[in-house]
């Protein structure tokens, strides 16, 4: 049996933007961070329009007027949401490409390394 998605309230959809606001107004360090926040969530997701991003449980009425910016700052304030995939992928890669000193406590290091292990006396 296939379950509805749940709709989203207008509580749940404002709260990041009202959360980045308290930031915002709380501190200066609060505010770069927030802003920082913002910018990396623009520069992950790109320029895209309202309705590239998944609808689930969002009343077509929030797709216009001051309620459409609203709904893309709670896209922006979950970016990593939207981006994990990616993420997940560079973290692999990143483990992958590990320099060879990193490695070297690991089991079968040294033919990895080329790094001869200390002889004891």
């Amino acid at each position: 049996m296939k379950s509805r998605p749940r709709s989203r309230s207008a509580v749940e959809i404002c709260l990041p933007l009202a959360v980045l606001s308290i930031a915002c107004a709380s501190s200066v360090t609060t505010r770069l961070f927030a802003a920082m926040w913002m910018c990396i969530g623009v520069a992950c997701l790109g320029e895209r329009p309202l309705r590239d991003f998944p609808r689930d449980g969002i009343d077509l009425r929030w797709q216009f007027g001051i309620r459409a910016w609203i709904l893309w700052c709670f896209h922006m304030a979950w970016w990593p949401w939207y981006v994990r995939a990616d993420i997940v992928r560079a973290m692999h890669t990143l483990r992958r490409r590990r320099p060879p000193i990193a490695r070297r406590g690991r089991p079968g290091a040294y033919g990895e390394t080329g790094v001869e292990p200390r002889k004891e006396d």
